[in-house]
């Protein structure tokens, strides 16, 4: 059982839950404070403004990923948890899904996509960090030239909205969402004791749980951020990290 310290201010995890939820509840506002509305009462923002809420949906998004972190953690530390089976692959068994039907031949040559837009997916675990993008040359080797998007330009924000109510749905299920990674963490650490206990040479699980890449915030999530939202998620995101570590201690990660 890891018995170290969490590091988040002393702060239980019901007060931090208050706390994001008022981040969250300052996002699902921002339209009603800036939108224009058409006819129907469909918002829309001017560009400048969607940089602006996809800031605050991009830092909510994160303190929910450092909430349940730390989540799991508690119950990793606390003990009670009972470990998911894992197969020989070090990776649990997923239930057989059933196959949707294709898209409509017609759909298909009326260019119909299968499924509206959705917004980008929801994970614990940010990706690798990735190499400087290249630029881009034309044909003749000079630089293409680009013009600037006007910042009153009017844009749809349909995309942002379903990522504001998924925070929503995210926030009432990080107990849920704990319980279910820490089940599968605790697989882990029961499948390489097994393993361990089995051949001489220590073999690492596949995918093993270090979520946060680094010690800092990813910079997006703070870039344009008011002060004390920085302080409380550079404070958070520490926590988180740490928390992170001892996980993937537990779990026999070594560096």
């Amino acid at each position: 059982m890891l018995t170290g310290p969490i590091r988040y201010a002393s702060e239980t995890l019901s007060a931090l839950k208050q706390r994001i939820g008022h981040y969250i509840q300052l996002a699902a506002c921002f339209t009603d404070d800036w939108g224009i509305f058409d006819e129907d009462g469909t918002p829309r923002l001017f560009r400048y403004d969607v940089r602006r809420l996809t800031g605050m949906v991009v830092r909510a998004e994160h303190f929910l990923r450092c909430a349940i972190i730390l989540a799991v953690f508690e119950r990793l530390r606390h003990g009670g948890i009972t470990p998911r089976p894992f197969g020989l692959n070090g990776v649990p068994a997923h239930a057989n899904r059933t196959h949707e039907a294709p898209l409509h031949p017609f759909a298909a040559l009326r260019g119909i996509q299968k499924r509206d837009q959705a917004p980008p997916g929801f994970s614990v675990s940010m990706p690798s960090e990735a190499g400087p993008a290249k630029a881009t040359l034309s044909p003749k080797g000079t630089r293409a030239p680009q013009r600037r998007a006007r910042n009153d330009d009017i844009l749809a924000c349909d995309i942002l909205m379903a990522r504001i109510e998924r925070l929503k749905t995210i926030r009432a299920e990080i107990d849920d969402r704990a319980d279910k990674l820490a089940a599968i963490w605790a697989g882990m650490i029961v499948s390489r004791k097994t393993t361990s206990r089995a051949t001489s040479e220590i073999t690492r699980p596949a995918n093993l749980f270090l979520p946060l890449k680094d010690w800092r915030p990813p910079p997006e999530t703070t870039q344009g951020a008011p002060p004390d939202e920085t302080e409380d998620l550079i404070t958070l995101h520490w926590a988180a990290y740490n928390a992170a570590e001892g996980i993937a201690a537990l779990c026999g990660r070594m560096r």
